[in-house]
């Protein structure tokens, strides 16, 4: 799925601005993003009240790959941008 973040700061939920539901086991999911840009990847679990982020992807670049391991539930990724802007893609797979 692909999306854009126009500065610093601005976040998407993916995918589509939702979310998705998924049993136990392994998900991964790559981000790539404009170059020269900061974009970082959340994986979060709706706890049955707020989003938890249960992993994540920080390094200093756009292009992020996170794995995890997990209990099944609903579950959503959140692309942000710690610095610059523009279109991003983003795959996941899930159990």
């Amino acid at each position: 799925m692909a999306g854009t973040l126009n500065r610093a700061g601005a976040r998407q939920a993916q995918p589509n601005g939702r979310f998705f539901r998924t049993g136990a086991g392994r998900q991964t999911a790559c981000l790539d993003g404009p170059d020269g840009a900061d974009f970082d990847l959340f994986l979060q679990r709706w706890n049955g009240q707020s989003w938890q982020t249960v992993a994540r992807a920080t390094s200093q670049d756009a292009d992020e790959t996170l794995t995890f391991n997990g209990s099944a539930g609903v579950y959503r990724y959140r692309v942000q941008s710690e610095a610059g802007s523009g279109d991003y893609t983003l795959g996941f797979s899930t159990p």
